[in-house]
């Protein structure tokens, strides 16, 4: 049987004490056909069999060059700030390929014990954004997504902030692509926040990405979400600060649509 080529396409913003951490879980790897693309605004450190390519500060424009560089069977996209659960992630993303037969993958956020109560909310908000109850078209993956080859279509170049995911997953439920965020593919995910960038992003959240209309689903999903308390409190204060910013950036989101893409359900 062949064993399939796996690429693992990592957009960098430079911290290199994480992407080193992100680089170490991949060499971990019980399965070793593998490589390793980072793509980053910045100079690097060489690593050992790490393909080092140089990006301007885009993440849509970050992740299209890494997809056309990539030879792999699968695409495997993650960001500097990710590490693999453990080392038989592939093998059980294999087995789980094996057994489904879909086009494109996606996993959900863990936090590990050491992080903050910031890092843990965000995570928090970050796998509700994720869940859709059945699960049916999701327009995010999550805190990692991986692609059947490189036969999918670029991302659209008008985004520099998360916001570009939202069109683009649109895409590719359009194409009849067959979609699933699996459990089994839940990642290890530090951003690092602090106080201050933890509203940030929540800010910034409101103002790339569109307007969403399945609030009253994640409440439900927000109250039996496994979390201590204080925990759900600030996952609470970030969604505010999102549709807050929502209300006041609306107008300014569609207007600056240049590209006339359409938000399906946001």
């Amino acid at each position: 049987m062949k064993r399939p080529k796996i690429s693992f396409c990592i957009s960098s913003a430079g911290r290199i004490g994480l992407l080193r951490r992100c680089i170490t879980s991949i060499e971990s790897q019980v399965y070793q056909n593998y490589e390793v693309l980072v793509g980053c605004p910045l100079d690097l450190p060489s690593f050992t069999k790490v393909k080092l390519l140089k990006t301007d500060n885009h993440i849509g424009k970050t992740r299209n060059l890494l997809k056309s560089n990539a030879c792999g069977d699968w695409l495997v996209f993650l960001d500097e700030d990710v590490q693999l659960s453990d080392d038989k992630f592939i093998n059980k993303f294999l087995n789980t390929m094996l057994n489904e037969k879909l086009d494109v993958y996606g996993g959900f956020y863990k936090t590990d014990s050491q992080s903050s109560i910031f890092d843990r909310a965000y995570n928090m908000t970050c796998n509700l954004w994720v869940l859709r109850g059945n699960l049916k078209g999701p327009y995010v993956l999550g805190g990692i997504y991986i692609l059947k080859g490189s036969k999918f279509p670029d991302y659209f170049d008008g985004y520099s902030f998360g916001g570009e995911e939202y069109p683009y997953f649109s895409e590719l439920i359009k194409q009849k692509c067959k979609i699933n965020v699996s459990k089994s593919l839940e990642v290890i995910h530090s951003p690092n926040h602090t106080l201050k960038s933890f509203f940030q992003r929540a800010w910034l959240h409101g103002k790339f990405k569109p307007v969403d209309k399945i609030k009253g689903q994640r409440v439900k999903l927000f109250i039996k979400y496994n979390e201590k308390l204080r925990v759900k409190l600030f996952a609470g204060a970030y969604f505010v600060t999102v549709y807050i910013s929502q209300f006041f950036n609306r107008r300014s989101l569609f207007s600056n649509n240049k590209e006339g893409l359409k938000f399906e359900g946001y």
